[in-house]
């Protein structure tokens, strides 16, 4: 058994949240410099590509979004689960192998499926097939993708940081410095951007294909393969409804508005994906911890905390995130983009209401019934799918952004009701909800509220007030108000 495996299925809560806090910074500096170097990028290519082509280039990374969960076949969550079944190393080593072995295969066939009716998908797509060869390239480094993914993978669950930190920040790093190198100094085009990700992609590929190797055995079992598919597979499809919805958005502006506008949703899904800056450590942090102490008697009391306290910080970002956001989009995409800021809020929160649900959502997968994460996701998908067909033509742009925010309060209500159905555990939604709308409506009020500054700081003043006296009488317990006003005794 691992020692912080061991750690934390004996610890305290105290101990269990201080391993989370520890991990949470190490994962979120390693996300947060592998966005914020991506990040860099942005303004580069904002100046440099005209919305057009911006809006080509996210489109086409779009596609391979939505094809990596056909590759992955829901298997790193598999793995993830069937790894701590078990302490014996050649049953990880199986659960491993299986794993890898399946993805690879599954990224050959269809990167080849990719490659080769690249013309015939863009055409659909884009109602254009000009772009692919870029399309081409795209499909080129998607086996690559899954190799260093899923050593990425494996160093989170074990814990082996140091490879994780490597691993992680590489190939973004060396990304964004080629593209730079390549754009800047031979020209404005679509195709240098997906050239610099599949020589990356080659390269770390092989340091990961080096740190795999005592991971995997060439005596596969694959008897081992059944039960992963059979929990993997409904998580597949779900992820797969979940990278259609920003293939549906763009189709959806495409079609009816023109590839400009997929550039200004594009750069403002960008700034709202500024959030994962913030939230990636703890999202990257949680699921080992949830998962290894899932039986002992104090777990719900642990999971509760880690709620709640999720809740404050997205209380404090959120407020941050609203007051500077107008400045984010000038310095992240120039003034040709200022249009975009009005959709950042309600993308924001549609992501920030995501994240939630990986938290409420662990019913569903301590009980092993993925399959109801696929009957979850396709509500999500109708609703998102109906709203945005709905939404766009009378509405544009603002039209599908609270198109998608919808779907995703939708998917949250729906899956916290079946993952409670299926493992009891109490989750104290009390304050939670009212926060989230409190947040929500600050922030619409403070970004539509252009010309109007001493409203702005009344609301804002009386914003705080309502949030703090819902945190400490809705939010917080009764022993922890009494716990906190002795600390603050003592300190003053």
């Amino acid at each position: 058994m691992s020692r912080n495996v061991e750690l934390l299925r004996k610890g305290s809560i105290l101990k269990r949240l201080r391993f989370l806090f520890k991990d949470t910074l190490l994962y979120g500096s390693a996300g947060a410099v592998s966005k914020s170097v991506q990040v860099f990028l942005i303004p580069v290519l904002a100046r440099v590509f005209a919305q057009e082509e911006y809006g080509v280039i996210d489109a086409i990374s779009v596609v391979g979004t939505l094809i990596l969960p056909f590759m992955v076949m829901g298997l790193d969550s598999a793995t993830a689960r069937y790894y701590y079944e078990n302490d014996d190393i050649e049953y990880k080593k199986q659960i491993m192998t299986n794993a890898l072995l399946v993805q690879l295969s599954l990224a050959i066939v269809l990167s080849t499926f990719l490659f080769i009716f690249s013309k015939e998908i863009l055409s659909f797509y884009l109602g254009t097939d000009q772009y692919s060869y870029e399309l081409k390239i795209l499909a080129l480094s998607q086996p690559f993708v899954i190799i260093v993914k899923f050593a990425i993978n494996l160093l989170k669950w074990t814990f082996q940081r140091f490879w994780f930190m490597v691993i992680s920040l590489g190939p973004p790093l060396f990304t964004v410095l080629l593209t730079i190198i390549l754009v800047t100094n031979h020209g404005a085009h679509i195709h240098y951007v997906f050239l610099s990700q599949l020589f990356v992609q080659i390269v770390f590929s092989v340091f990961s294909v080096f740190i795999l190797r005592k991971h995997i055995t060439y005596n596969i079992d694959f008897a081992f393969l059944k039960p992963l598919i059979k929990y993997g597979f409904p998580l597949m499809l779900t992820t797969v409804i979940f990278a259609l919805i920003p293939a549906i958005d763009r189709y959806s502006i495409g079609k009816h508005l023109g590839l400009a506008d997929i550039g200004v949703y594009a750069i403002a899904m960008k700034t709202a994906a500024l959030s994962q800056l913030a939230v990636y450590g703890f999202q990257t942090a949680w699921g080992p911890m949830a998962f290894s102490i899932h039986k002992e008697k104090d777990a719900e009391q642990t999971y509760n905390i880690v709620f709640k306290g999720y809740v404050l910080f997205l209380l404090i970002f959120t407020f941050l995130f609203t007051i500077f956001l107008k400045d984010i989009v000038l310095l992240l995409a120039s003034v040709k983009y200022v249009e975009s800021t009005i959709l950042v809020v309600p993308l924001l929160f549609g992501l920030l209401v995501q994240s939630l649900s990986g938290i409420t959502s662990l019913g569903i997968s301590l009980s092993k019934k993925t399959h109801f994460f696929l009957l979850a996701n396709l509500i999500y998908l109708i609703t998102a799918f109906t709203s945005i067909s709905l939404l766009v033509i009378p509405y544009g742009l603002i039209g599908v952004a609270y198109a998608v925010l919808l779907s995703h309060l939708v998917h949250f209500t729906v899956v916290s009701l079946v993952s409670f159905k299926l493992k009891p555990i109490r989750f104290d939604y009390k304050g939670v909800l009212l926060l989230l709308a409190l947040m929500l409506a600050f922030s619409v009020f403070y970004i539509h509220a252009n010309h109007s500054n001493s409203l702005k700081t009344v609301v804002t003043v009386l914003y705080i007030l309502i949030a703090m006296l819902v945190t400490w009488f809705l939010i917080m317990q009764k022993n922890e108000r009494t716990k906190l006003l002795i600390i603050l005794k003592k300190t003053f």
